[in-house]
């Protein structure tokens, strides 16, 4: 069965985004990514802590790079 919407029960979805939100959350799930990656040869498999902080803000920012359309 398919579902109708009226555009007022919809006006939520029109609000801005809150891009440092979203940074965080795409940053997070990024993190349990890179934490749950299987080994690799070649591939350090304890980095530290700082490491995984840093790459999993720039695979955020990367990410919302590409969303904006590529604008900085």
């Amino acid at each position: 069965k398919q579902e109708s919407y009226h555009k007022s029960e919809l006006d939520f979805m029109e609000r801005d985004i809150d891009w440092e939100q979203r940074r965080y959350e795409i940053a997070k799930d990024a993190m349990n990514g890179l934490l749950a990656a299987p080994v690799v040869d070649g591939v350090n498999p304890n980095p530290c802590a700082e490491d995984v902080a840093m790459y999993s803000v720039r695979l955020a920012d990367a990410l919302i790079k590409e969303l904006k359309g590529g604008e900085e």
